[in-house]
């Protein structure tokens, strides 16, 4: 280490050094800490997002007055080569009594197959079986929000609810229990999201006096354009039903990965107005750096003295600027990493941290603190010997 660079280490320059590292690490920090966070987000939207079935297409009609979706018609679907998976639903807004106390919920009639492409974890109990869906019977799925609120413990297999939709009120039997904590809407929105209610569509159907379900959930076989899939299924059942255009198709995958671009862009949005903290930062150490610059001015001019090339003392004083870089640097990434590491301990989240991405904000804090060290090293290596030794400041 030079003389001059003792200054970082001691006395007021040493002051002044912590200063600036640490407003680098803050920095640093904010945006590894953005960065995290999009990361984690983005994981947590695209599992969310696939376990509510949005890597299939949905078929439904252009017209629900025609509307002939049936079990028959996902059986058929079934039938093709591209097709691994089709399931009808059918969705209502009602509202839930149990006990005194009633509550919001969105009524989804599957069948004992649509699970598989809701995913839903089973908690307790069991699902409906193929023979109940086909009898239309009173039993039905809660998930475990729903039972925690109405009983505060998530088992309340065999209790009875009666669900209303529209002016229609039945009673039913609850025979599962499904998980909910995943479900990154209902962390975020609240109360404002209802409870989800899982029955035979069938027994939902006569309920409601519908006369067909309202869309099939498909899944593709692997590698299969959804594009054309969904243009030969809407064929298919069109022909099957006598008309022309009467179904259309939509790609869910297509959705979620529109919506999965959306939280990239924001998260690179909000990694830009952290990134301002670090230019911020970096004429922090264009400040620290000239004033080092005028306070070893002699020192400069001894050495240049004494065979010191402008190369050299560009190059000191640009590695002292980077070093001060690097160390803020280090703290904040640092810092960032052990936060979430706390927060996967103590509170259970699942965050996904990336030692590229990480390295990748320490190598852009590095090049800032280029950036800005470069003028007072240039400054310094342009000093004429003579005048640097006869410096009095």
């Amino acid at each position: 280490m030079s003389v001059g660079s003792a200054l970082f280490f001691s006395g007021r320059g040493n002051k002044r050094a912590r200063l600036t590292i640490l407003g680098v690490a803050i920095g640093v920090y904010s945006v590894c800490t953005i960065a995290i966070i999009g990361m984690t987000g983005r994981q947590l939207l695209d599992t969310e997002l696939g376990r509510m079935g949005f890597d299939c297409i949905t078929i439904s009609p252009t017209d629900k007055s025609l509307n002939q979706l049936n079990t028959e018609s996902a059986q058929l679907l079934a039938q093709l080569p591209e097709v691994t998976l089709a399931a009808p639903l059918v969705t209502d807004f009602g509202q839930l009594s149990m006990r005194g106390m009633v509550a919001n919920v969105v009524a989804c009639g599957i069948d004992q197959s649509g699970q598989d492409i809701i995913h839903l974890e089973l908690l307790h109990g069991r699902m409906f079986t193929k023979g109940e869906t086909a009898s239309a019977s009173s039993v039905c799925v809660v998930d475990r929000a729903l039972a925690e609120s109405f009983y505060h413990r998530s088992n309340i297999v065999g209790k009875q609810l009666t669900l209303t939709i529209g002016d229609k009120s039945e009673t039913f039997t609850v025979i599962g229990v499904v998980q909910d904590d995943q479900n990154i809407l209902t962390n975020l929105a609240g109360d404002y999201i209802p409870a989800f209610l899982y029955l035979p569509y069938t027994r939902q159907i006569q309920m409601t006096q519908r006369s067909a379900v309202d869309q099939l959930f498909v899944q593709l076989t692997d590698g299969i354009d959804a594009e054309t899939a969904g243009t030969n299924i809407c064929g298919v059942l069109d022909r099957e039903s006598g008309y022309r255009g009467l179904y259309r198709s939509s790609d869910l995958a297509m959705q979620k990965d529109r919506l999965s671009r959306i939280f990239d862009g924001i998260t690179l949005v909000l990694m830009g107005i952290g990134g301002v903290s670090l230019v911020v930062s970096g004429l922090s150490i264009m400040t620290i750096m000239t004033s080092a610059v005028r306070e070893r001015t002699k020192e400069i001019g001894i050495k240049k003295a004494i065979g010191a090339r402008k190369r050299d003392i560009l190059l000191e004083f640009l590695a002292e600027a980077l070093w001060l870089t690097f160390r803020g640097g280090l703290w904040g990434t640092g810092a960032s990493v052990a936060t979430f590491l706390l927060l996967r301990v103590v509170v259970g989240l699942e965050t996904r941290i990336s030692m590229g991405l990480l390295a990748g904000v320490l190598l852009f804090s590095l090049l800032i603190g280029g950036i800005f060290g470069v003028v007072p090293a240039r400054s310094a290596a342009r000093l004429s010997p003579v005048e640097a030794l006869r410096w009095d400041g």
